[in-house]
C-alpha cells in the first residue's frame, strides 16, 4: 500500500506541471475551468454523465465480447479486498483530476489558443487518452473513445472542468467499488 501511494503521488506530477506551465503564461487552473463557484449544477452534471457512462461501458464491452474482441488486462489480487476502497477512492479523484485537467483544461485549451479546429484539438485529445489505455485490450480502448469525447466536448461546450472531473470520478469510484463488491462476492 505504500509503495502504491508513492507510485501514485508520483504520477501526479504531470498535473503539478500543468499548473507551472500555465502560471508562466500568466493562467490557471481558473483560466481553463476548474471553477467551484456552481458546486451543486457542476456535480449533478457530473453525476448526469456518469451515469450515462456507466450505462454505456457494460454495453460496449458487452458487444466487443460478442464479436469476440476481449480484454487483455489483469487486474491485481490486491484490489480485490475491501481494505484497499478508501485509497482507490482518493485515487479515483485524483486520477479524475489529472486526465480532465491535462487532457480537457490543457490541452484542449491550448489547441484552440493556437488556433486548431474543436474537432481536430478533440480526436487529438481522444488519442492520447486511448493511448494509456492500451493495457486492457481494444475494449476498453472503444470505451475510452467514447468516455474521451464526452468528456471532451463537455468541456468544448461549457470552458468548466468541474463537472468533467466530478463525472470521471464519481464514475471510477462506481465502477470500481461494483468491481470489489463482485469480485469480493466470486470469491468468497
Amino acid at each position: 500500500m505504500t509503495l502504491d501511494i508513492v507510485l501514485y503521488a508520483a504520477s501526479m506530477l504531470g498535473l503539478l506541471m500543468v499548473v507551472y506551465v500555465l502560471a508562466r503564461s500568466g493562467e490557471s487552473l481558473r483560466t481553463v475551468g476548474l471553477r467551484w463557484n456552481r458546486p451543486v449544477r457542476d456535480v449533478g452534471l457530473g453525476a448526469a454523465l456518469a451515469a450515462l457512462l456507466i450505462v454505456a461501458a457494460p454495453i460496449i464491452i458487452g458487444i466487443s465480447h460478442a464479436i469476440g474482441v476481449h480484454s487483455i488486462g489483469n487486474v491485481s489480487h490486491l484490489l480485490r479486498r475491501w481494505a484497499y476502497e478508501p485509497f482507490r477512492l482518493f485515487e479515483s479523484l485524483g486520477t479524475a483530476l489529472m486526465e480532465e485537467i491535462v487532457l480537457c483544461g490543457y490541452l484542449l485549451h491550448r489547441l484552440r489558443q493556437i488556433g486548431w479546429s474543436d474537432r481536430r484539438a478533440l480526436t487529438t485529445s481522444i488519442a492520447v487518452r486511448c493511448s494509456y489505455h492500451v493495457y486492457a485490450g481494444l475494449p476498453l480502448v472503444l470505451f475510452t473513445v467514447l468516455f474521451g469525447f464526452v468528456m471532451g466536448r463537455v468541456y468544448q461546450r461549457t470552458q468548466r472542468l468541474t463537472a468533467i472531473v466530478a463525472a470521471h470520478a464519481l464514475y471510477d469510484a462506481t465502477v470500481l467499488t461494483i468491481w470489489i463488491a463482485t469480485a469480493h462476492a466470486i470469491h468468497q
